[in-house]
């Protein structure tokens, strides 16, 4: 669609130039003047200033509503033409005063001067036409500094797009009027004209002229306007130099230019130089508000004076920004700074860890919370020490220039590799040698660049704010029912919300009879280990200066150990899933120390992962005292378990027998026996683990793992057991691998049918068991009969 709408407008412009619509064919000409002065509805005058008066759109037309001479209001058609006393005002936007404003934006990639395009609005007016308009444009030397002074048509037409239509040109469109301007079918002037007038360009260009065009008018008698420039901040030390180039007087006349510097700060030695030019300049050489007067004259008349400030004043924090006491850290960076990411912070003693140390004469803070950052401020190697006072000009610490000074911020993992920047120290206090309070600024730009991080280090040795303490817990938070906990006894509950990575989105609930619950504690930090059917690990740390875990609320926290040690930090993982960051709580319902030792605790806990909206949550209890155990082996054993039909094993002496199911990995769907006559067999107990090995023409390895409260394998049942040595140790395990195969995961059960020892030596045992490999229904059995007396 725009490709087509340039088409239409460049074959507009080129049909104007074959059918000789330049500035010199009159007839033409004087026809498209009547034309376009058939869209200006007549010029209205007004006495005052532009800025008295304010131009509102209406329905029909215009309202032109006096602001100064008590707010009279003059109705003007829509395409009227307005005359102040130092301006007009064209509203015919789509008329010839749009065309001209378009043209020369399209031509100069700027907005149009008002007498310029006054200018050039009469001649077109007068029965100039927009070709031979833009034929001038094009051989000016304005657009020769823009374009080249012999650019080739591929230039032309790609900075056409550029400059006109603020976007890259597509492909097709480049190669067309490339193609165009080669054959010679247009100029590059008619070029420039299709892409002003195109509809494209028109809907851009009407943002900014949609409530009428400034322009001055040839001949009449405009008084002078001094416009001196915006307000401005710069720092201490910087050459000013200012601009009355947009000030006015009336067109054809001379300008003339009177500056005054009307006010400077106390002890400012600053004098205006060339003051009587558009530019003249001064050294803002201390910091405070400069201001300036501009005057501009024609020869008869001269303007009313206007006023420009100058802030010669470095960064500082906005009121408010900071507390009004204590010690504090405050960031501000800006929009691109690579080192503060865009964003504002502020560290205080109530949520920071401050450390503030000498380097040389300067110093070195390192800011301990929710981030972590350092910075150094060295002053020059002629000082022994920081004085009040501006330094500038400094590079990177440690490499920048001795006589200079330097400083670097740095944190979250982000430095700059050169920096230019500056630092204030607005107060500073010595005990002796040592420092022991300060008040600084500062500025630094990475590599170049134009956008800052500043900051603000108010520090004293006596000001550190005491580290904060447990809130009483929030109403609302968390806690599990407590139909779903034990009734008694140890324990750790877990519930995981759908998406919890962690978690996986199940409950689990851990006892002394399930799982070994492992707790300790050292100062303010608690560990928890679960070694269960699953493995799970946490850690809680109260905030920095306590002792011990207090009742409460810990809020706000981040994953342990990469923690912010002011407020605490959690982490719970497991079953190889940890969080890389987190945010959560924890609750110390209560808590019991004897002597220093922690006796007993009961705790609640959230953790969201990366920032996530899923959640695990726990509970844990826990008392020193409590004595619950895991319970042995079942006997007798359940009815129905496998075991060898009767004749498949041998009468008597030892033997291996392994049935295995089809579709069993282990086995391979085949049926084994093994004795002393055909492999060797060796049985071995160490406490309640037995290891048996089978070497024959095929060899076999197996594990059986008793409950960890067993010294000893005891008759009986020992029922849903993982894989040996990844088992849960309350549980027992096994596993029976051979011949290169051997299961990932697995579930199964053993029973000891006989066993003896002799001085706590095995004897004899008779053992059944089956394995099922990773969740599959296909199973591995096997029964061993050993005795050492028929060895």
């Amino acid at each position: 669609m725009l490709f087509r709408q340039l088409l239409l407008a460049f074959a507009a412009a080129i049909a104007l130039v074959g059918c000789g619509g330049g500035a010199e064919d009159p007839v033409q000409s004087a026809g498209m003047a009547a034309t376009r002065a058939s869209l200006v509805s007549g010029q209205h005058t007004f006495p005052g200033m532009r800025w008295e008066y304010t131009v509102v759109r209406t329905a029909t037309g215009w309202n032109v509503v006096d602001l100064v001479r008590g707010g009279a209001v003059t109705a003007v058609p829509a395409n009227a033409r307005l005359r102040f006393a130092d301006s007009s005002l064209a509203l015919d936007v789509e008329g010839s005063a749009g065309q001209v404003y378009r043209l020369y934006q399209a031509a100069f990639a700027r907005i149009p001067d008002q007498a310029g395009v006054g200018f050039w609005i009469d001649a077109l007016e007068r029965g100039s036409s927009l070709d031979a308009i833009a034929e001038g444009f094009v051989a000016s030397a304005e657009y020769r500094g823009i374009y080249g002074s012999n650019p080739s048509n591929s230039q032309i037409v790609e900075r056409y797009y550029q400059n006109v239509l603020g976007r890259p040109g597509e492909a097709a469109g480049i190669a067309f009027w490339r193609g165009v301007l080669d054959r010679g079918a247009a100029t590059p002037a008619s070029v420039l004209k299709g892409f002003s007038e195109s509809a494209e360009n028109q809907a851009m260009v009407l943002v900014a002229i949609q409530n009428g065009i400034a322009y001055q008018e040839p001949g009449v008698a405009y008084v002078p306007v001094a416009r001196p420039g915006a307000d401005r901040n710069v720092p201490p030390g910087k050459v000013v130099t200012l601009d009355g180039g947009a000030s006015s007087v009336a067109p054809g006349r001379s300008i003339s230019y009177a500056w005054t510097l009307l006010s400077k700060p106390a002890g400012s030695a600053a004098v205006l130089a060339m003051s009587a030019t558009a530019t003249p300049a001064f050294l803002a050489d201390v910091e405070g508000s400069y201001e300036l007067g501009l005057t501009v004259g024609d020869g008869s008349a001269t303007s009313a004076m206007a006023r420009v400030t100058v802030n010669a004043a470095l960064w500082r924090p906005a009121e408010g920004r900071m507390p009004a006491g204590g010690n504090a850290v405050y960031l501000e960076s800006e929009a691109g700074d690579y080192i503060g990411a865009g964003k504002a912070y502020l560290y205080t003693g109530a949520d920071t860890l401050f450390s503030v140390t000498p380097i040389g004469a300067g110093l070195r803070i390192n800011l301990t919370g929710d981030e972590n950052w350092s910075g150094e401020f060295v002053p020059p190697n002629s000082q022994t020490r920081l004085q009040p006072g501006y330094y500038g000009n400094l590079t990177r610490y440690p490499f920048h220039n001795p006589v200079n000074g330097g400083l670097a911020w740095t944190g979250e993992g982000r430095g700059c590799n050169t920096l230019a920047g500056w630092f204030i120290v607005d107060s500073v206090t010595y005990e002796g040698s040592v420092l022991s309070a300060i008040d600084l600024r500062f500025e630094q730009r990475c590599e170049g660049g134009q956008t800052a991080l500043h900051g603000r280090i108010r520090w004293s040795a006596n000001g550190s704010t005491a580290a904060p303490k447990p809130a009483p817990a929030p109403a609302g938070l968390w806690t599990p029912s407590a139909s779903v906990l034990p009734p008694s006894g140890n324990y750790v509950h877990l519930q995981s919300t759908l998406g919890d990575y962690i978690g996986g989105g199940r409950t689990y609930t851990y006892t002394g009879s399930n799982a070994l619950l492992n707790i300790s504690s050292n100062s303010a930090h608690l560990k928890v280990g679960v070694t269960g059917d699953e493995q799970w690990g946490g850690d809680f740390a109260g905030m920095t200066g306590m002792t011990q875990l207090e009742p409460g609320y810990y809020g706000d926290l981040q994953r342990y150990p990469f923690h912010n040690p002011v407020r605490g930090g959690l982490s719970w993982s497991g079953e190889g899933r940890g969080c890389n960051r987190l945010l959560g709580w924890f609750v110390v319902d209560s808590v019991s120390y004897v002597g220093g030792s922690m006796t007993a605790i009961e705790m609640r806990f959230e953790q969201r992962c990366e920032g996530g909206s899923s959640a695990l949550r726990g509970k844990i209890k826990w008392r020193a005292d409590d004595n619950t155990a895991p319970p042995g082996p079942v006997n007798p054993p359940p009815s129905g378990l496998w075991t060898p039909a009767a004749g498949a094993t041998p009468a008597s002496g030892n033997f291996v027998y392994l049935s295995s199911m089809p579709g069993d990995y282990i086995g391979g769907g085949m049926t084994r026996s093994f004795t002393d006559a055909n492999a060797v067999l060796k049985v071995t107990a160490t406490g309640a683990r037995l290891q048996v090995s089978v070497n024959g023409d095929s060899w076999w390895s197996g594990d059986f793992a008793g409950m960890n409260t067993l010294g000893q394998l005891q008759p009986g049942y020992y029922g849903n057991l993982q894989r040996y040595p990844f088992h849960n140790p309350i549980r027992g395990g096994l596993s029976w691998s051979g011949d290169g195969r051997g299961c990932n995961t697995l579930s199964g059960w053993f029973v000891v049918d006989k066993v003896s020892y002799v001085q706590d030596q095995l004897s004899e045992i008779d053992l059944r068991f089956q394995q099922n490999c990773e969740g599959g229904s296909a199973a591995l059995r096997g029964r061993i009969r050993w005795s050492a007396a028929t060895r």
